[in-house]
């Protein structure tokens, strides 16, 4: 049987792909990246995983917020936890990403990275604080260096670890590319035209469009399309890949997409079915599948904005609430003098007790401990979740 195909029962997403590209001075340079296979369009060639600190070490969290331990101590603990860090990533990825080093530096609110690889080309970075934050965390970053050289069923095998050994795993962010090598039906005038033809657009609003390089006078350095914003949390960049390294007249253009956590919740599931989220970012991504040519079987999937989708179904629920039972409320306040005395005796006793309507607050709200794509969960396996300080803000400025 094909080894692309099935490995009991598990089918292979990506591959590892080698081309040469020739630079400017006219020497042949061997470039590696991944391709998907099995009727996918689109690999992961980046990720960004959130992940609770017991998930490596129960007392990790408890020690670094020991006063009584000096700075030298919570370090060599930060170390010890990236070393366990390397080698379950060997055991999912490869080798390679046991080699642990640390940068002595701090990088956003984690005071203590590690390097994963060699610094010529790095492969991600371990991100470790002394958790004095709320929701404490570790950081693992996975650089597009990393997927690249990573082993074959590696999605797979960091779905299966992060949904059975983890504790509150988050996909903070998830870049999804697409190659058209051979330049048959992407080009940088194509995604421009695509923009002006709302091919971006899924709402009343334009996102943002940036044109980069050399875009007026065309001389063979690179041009690329930037759409959407990283504080929106979504990003594409279609770009002249081959010209971008050193090759002028190479038709290789790549479509990427950046998703981030920002009032989205990226499910695990993105790691299984890369296609399909990336088909439903946006149009003209769902174009460009059909396009490559994808299997019978595909569905672009979108991830629906937090914000939006929770702002509309809590005020509807309200002015629902309000027109039905508005009035009972008015007179139970006149009988009872505090608030609290009422929502006890009316809130139900059913531990399944969210309406159709607000079931996106208990996905936020509640998570599952191996939670990957929002399965119906009930409380007896919940814990609250990081997202639920995303919902108040959002709740409050309504």
């Amino acid at each position: 049987m094909n080894e692309t195909t099935l490995l009991d029962g598990i089918r292979q997403i990506s591959q590892q792909y080698s081309s040469v590209v020739v630079d400017k001075n006219g020497k042949p340079q061997e470039v590696c990246t991944r391709v998907p296979v099995n009727g996918e369009i689109a690999v992961i060639d980046a990720l960004n995983l959130v992940v609770h600190p017991d998930t490596f070490d129960t007392h990790l969290h408890q020690n670094m917020i020991n006063p009584d331990l000096c700075p030298d101590q919570k370090r060599k603990l930060a170390t010890q936890t990236a070393y366990h860090i390397g080698n379950v990533l060997r055991l999912i990825m490869g080798e390679d990403f046991a080699d642990i080093h640390d940068t002595n530096t701090s990088r956003n609110r984690y005071h203590y990275t590690f390097r994963i690889g060699d610094t010529v080309a790095p492969l991600g970075l371990i991100g470790i604080h002394n958790f004095n934050a709320d929701n404490p965390s570790i950081l693992v970053m996975i650089y597009g260096e990393g997927t690249h050289v990573a082993e074959t069923w590696w999605e797979y095998g960091l779905f299966q670890w992060l949904s059975s050994n983890a504790i509150d795993p988050r996909i903070s962010r998830c870049d999804l590319a697409h190659d058209d090598i051979e330049g048959i039906y992407s080009s940088s005038e194509l995604a421009d035209d695509a923009d002006t033809n709302g091919g971006f657009a899924l709402t009343n609003k334009l996102p943002q469009v940036q044109h980069l390089g050399d875009w007026k006078r065309h001389e063979g350095r690179g041009r690329t399309l930037q759409v959407g914003s990283r504080a929106n949390g979504k990003l594409y960049r279609g770009y002249e890949k081959g010209k971008q390294l050193g090759d002028p007249e190479s038709p290789w253009f790549r479509h990427e997409v950046e998703l981030g956590n920002k009032s989205r919740i990226i499910p695990l599931d993105v790691l299984l079915h890369p296609s399909e989220y990336f088909a439903g970012t946006y149009p003209y991504m769902a174009e460009i599948a059909q396009l490559a040519g994808v299997n019978e079987n595909f569905c672009p999937t979108r991830i629906a904005t937090i914000k939006k989708d929770m702002s509309i179904s809590f005020q509807k629920s309200v002015t629902v609430v309000k027109h039905q039972f508005g009035r009972y409320m008015k007179v139970f306040r006149d009988i009872f003098k505090d608030d609290s005395e009422i929502l006890e005796m009316l809130v139900t006793e059913k531990t399944d007790y969210y309406p159709k309507r607000l079931k996106l607050f208990e996905k936020v709200i509640f998570r599952p401990m191996h939670w990957c794509s929002f399965p119906k969960v009930t409380n007896t396996h919940l814990t609250h979740s990081p997202y639920e300080n995303v919902l108040k803000e959002h709740l409050y400025a309504i």
